[in-house]
């Protein structure tokens, strides 16, 4: 099965109008994503083989075809918990994707953690590298603004050209932008022009936060 996860390739850079994706691939990544989802809801669930499962329905295509796009040597990303179709498309293997909801060993970090948050250096760059994961809702952004700020810094100060067109990228749900961390990083990235991209998936729902309560005109 690990041949599903071959990453999606694409000639093409981040800001071009016209990527030329793998259409091949990215559909076996997202059907690999739902048969994982279906299987850890109606079978690893309640055999209580699995504890935490965070579905990654309808966010997987645009999450993929996102990972895809990041092909630059120092593109670098920060996930969260919803985040596993992206964190395929990087090329991570089929092994530590099941092994680590179960807490088995071979998994992310071994079984210690919640199953869905990893790191992934990517040593071997198939994909931009993945900052560790945190399961606290918002503590992914600011990490991954220090990585903008460095490639702004190697592009522009070390005059490095290797840096030009690099990207970091963050991902979170609606919710994650009402903290304080969410809002460090915007600050921090806008008030320097950092080449951060905010990816923001909105589905209408939040961690125990009606969306009305927390987002301003959406009653």
């Amino acid at each position: 099965m690990n041949e599903l996860l071959e990453t999606p390739t694409c000639t093409s850079k981040l800001n071009t109008n016209k990527p030329d994706f793998d259409w091949r691939s990215v559909s076996r990544l997202m059907l690999l994503s739902r048969a994982l989802d279906d299987i850890e809801e109606h079978e690893l669930v309640p055999e209580k083989l699995v504890f935490n499962q965070f579905s990654a329905r309808g966010h997987d295509f645009a999450q993929i075809l996102l990972g895809s796009l990041l092909t630059h040597p120092h593109d670098a990303a920060t996930g969260y918990y919803r985040s596993r179709p992206f964190v395929m498309s990087l090329g991570i293997d089929l092994d530590e994707v099941v092994a680590s909801p179960l807490a088995k060993s071979g998994g992310y970090s071994d079984g210690r953690d919640i199953g869905v948050v990893c790191n992934y250096p990517n040593v071997n760059r198939k994909g931009a590298m993945l900052f560790p994961m945190c399961g606290g809702v918002g503590a992914q952004y600011s990490p991954i603004s220090g990585w903008a700020q460095s490639i702004l810094y190697h592009r522009d100060q070390l005059e490095e050209e290797s840096y030009v067109g690099a990207i970091a990228v963050s991902m979170g749900g609606d919710s994650s932008m009402s903290t304080s961390g969410f809002w460090a990083a915007l600050n921090i990235s806008t008030t320097n022009n950092l080449p951060h991209l905010f990816y923001i998936e909105d589905n209408g729902y939040g961690i125990s936060v009606p969306q009305e309560t927390q987002t301003p005109e959406s009653r």
